[in-house]
């Protein structure tokens, strides 16, 4: 119990209900019937619209491109597991077996246990405080750089196969390879969405193009891409 009191002292928000605070910090492992998960696809959820509404009303001149990237920038697991880990939300988590959780899913957890006992408004404010604070640049959008690399180089458009498709029905993680016709080179990529995964094989995909481009560069030889 006193885990859980740190961590709210150091989220600033004292639950009124402490079964949901325990529930969002609860493993599967410890304790089947009441894990945190379900609260976690909730905290998916309120996150993602509550930065959505929070960075259209800040940015009223911007585009939907912009504020998409920019959103995604906020919402990416990255960025959410320092947020997590700044906060030592996974000190916290009750195990039974020594079978790990990301941090960034407990702070999703934690963020849906906030909505049930406080509404809108405290999840709100605790997402202001602690994710949206930080000054963040919008996502480069990966896939609009390779559409222009491989439409001036090749006169093709990069092709997009979901390989595989893993994790529990409210988790999915998406295996994304992405081609060019012509190109030796795959790029891969995975992510909790299918956008993310392709975003993540064109990044991949550019970044192999590069490394091949200055290669031939330095040696000055021909190789088969």
């Amino acid at each position: 119990m006193q885990k859980l009191t740190a961590i709210e002292r150091r989220i600033c928000y004292r639950f009124r209900r402490k079964s949901l605070l325990r529930h969002a910090f609860s493993h599967p492992s410890a304790v089947p019937d009441s894990s945190f998960e379900r609260l976690e696809f909730l905290g998916d959820l309120v996150l993602d619209a509550v930065v959505g509404i929070l960075l259209f009303k800040k940015h009223p001149d911007r585009d939907e491109a912009y504020l998409t990237n920019l959103k995604s920038a906020y919402v990416n697991r990255s960025f959410l597991k320092q947020v997590a880990s700044r906060l030592h939300i996974a000190d916290a988590c009750a195990y039974a077996s020594s079978s790990p959780v990301r941090p960034d899913d407990l702070l999703e957890a934690l963020i849906g246990a906030i909505f049930l006992d406080g509404g809108w408004k405290q999840a709100g404010r605790f997402i202001s405080r602690h994710i949206l604070s930080r000054r963040m640049s919008p996502l480069v959008d990966y896939k609009t750089l390779l559409f222009t690399m491989a439409r001036r180089t090749r006169g093709t458009d990069p092709q997009y196969t979901v390989a595989r498709v893993t994790g529990p029905e409210h988790k999915r993680v998406f295996h994304v390879e992405a081609r060019i016709a012509g190109l030796r080179r795959v790029g891969r990529g995975t992510d909790s969405t299918r956008r993310g995964a392709e975003l993540a094989a064109a990044r991949d995909l550019l970044a192999k193009i590069n490394r091949l481009r200055l290669n031939r560069a330095t040696r000055g030889t021909r190789r088969p891409e």
